[in-house]
């Protein structure tokens, strides 16, 4: 059985299906069990790109933030529970909102993802399995129907259009990502599946801050990285004895937790987050969510430890945070916000900057506020050429 897996692996491996490889995997072996308690962040964030954004009101207020993106000087939050897409300057200022729930072609039955480019917008509809096409200040375009495909969540740049498959096996078959142009031609899939696998994907997506899409499905643990030219695999997390048994690999996410069987095993990567030069990469073990961050260039992991935490400035721990145009932006509910700043501020005891900082903009809020946008800069950002306008804020 065990042989069975690994030669089911090498394939995978060796093939993204109609792409070619270019050059060959790394494998780096993790053991949960030599977690470090916490990781320094300070190591890679910049204290001068630092800042605290409050988020203009909306007609509907943001009460479940699922995704934050930005392109050029434009910052976007998906609002889960609203169904609605929110644009906000760099400063936090309200640009314009969408909210265009219902049955007719230019709307959407269920908003689930979207993603901007430099000419436009594209509106995920999961339900309708339809991609509504917008123009920079969301006037829609016109209807891409995507039968025959299926999409969790897109991806986009100027010349090519990415569908995320996180399970669904439909007409295309049992891909992960297909590919179209600009025109909606389909182009190419990637990163085939088993469909027989009991669990897919959560969040084991995510831009790899160059233009590219990372992907890594569970719990198979290769980190793909799929560009219009095509898809390569980046690196292979082993987590040896700890990796769920191949003989496990049918059940579903809830038969795994009655079982037991993670606290015994690694089922996974679940969370990918990337800056062009890192990684970041969660998985869950035990009781711990753990974070493993690999450097693209060293090849190798450079960090591995329970949590994220920034030391140097306000203080907040990176928990439900997106990377974006060389910065980290932590999302942080106001009601937290607030509660960071009366009763846990005091004990950490933060520079008299950052306590200022922090008390001005509590004095902003009520429980009833958009987030705030915690932001960092990572270090050398410039230096690469990876940062937008948003150096100005």
């Amino acid at each position: 059985m065990k042989k069975a897996f690994y030669f089911f692996a090498v394939l995978l491996l060796l093939s993204c299906h109609h792409a070619s490889q270019k050059g060959h995997t790394v494998s780096v072996r993790i053991d949960p069990d030599e977690a470090e308690n916490s990781i320094a962040a300070d190591e890679w964030l910049d204290t001068a790109g630092c800042a605290l954004i409050p988020l203009a009101d909306t007609e509907k207020p943001i009460t479940n933030a699922t995704r934050l993106k930005t392109h050029r000087d434009k910052i976007y939050i998906q609002d889960e529970e609203t169904h609605c897409l929110h644009v906000f300057h760099a400063d936090g200022t309200l640009d314009f909102s969408i909210d265009r729930r219902g049955k007719a072609g230019n709307e959407y039955l269920w908003l689930s993802d979207f993603h901007a480019t430099g000419e436009r917008l594209y509106l995920l509809d999961h339900i309708g399995q339809k991609i509504l096409e917008c123009d920079t200040l969301g006037r829609f375009i016109r209807k891409r129907d995507i039968d025959g495909y299926y999409a969790n969540s897109i991806f986009a740049t100027d010349e090519a259009l990415f569908l995320v498959n996180e399970g669904s096996t439909p007409e295309a078959g049992a891909f992960h990502v297909f590919q179209f142009d600009r025109e909606g031609t389909f182009r190419n899939k990637f990163i085939p599946f088993n469909p027989d696998r009991g669990f897919g994907s959560s969040k084991e997506y995510d831009t790899d801050g160059q233009g590219g899409l990372l992907f890594c499905q569970a719990p198979d643990d290769t980190v793909f990285l799929v560009t219009p030219k095509g898809c390569t695999p980046l690196v292979h997390i082993d987590f040896g004895r700890h990796a769920l048994p191949e003989e496990y690999h049918h059940l579903n996410l809830l038969e795994i937790m009655r079982k037991g069987l993670y606290r015994q095993y690694v089922t996974g990567i679940n969370r990918i987050f990337g800056n062009g030069k890192l990684v970041f990469l969660q998985y869950h073990y035990g009781d711990d969510w753990n974070w493993i961050v690999y450097d693209r260039e060293r090849q190798e992991v450079v960090k591995h430890g329970r949590t994220l935490d920034v030391n140097h400035t306000y203080r907040i721990e990176l928990c439900e945070f997106a990377m974006e145009d060389g910065y980290v932006y932590e999302i942080c509910p106001a009601f937290d916000f607030l509660m960071h700043v009366e009763h846990f501020m005091p004990r950490i005891s933060p520079e008299p900057r950052y306590r200022k900082e922090l008390e001005e903009t509590a004095a902003r809020l009520t429980d009833a506020s958009n987030p705030v946008l915690v932001r960092y800069k990572f270090k050398h950002a410039e230096r690469k050429g990876i940062l937008s306008s948003f150096s100005r804020v």
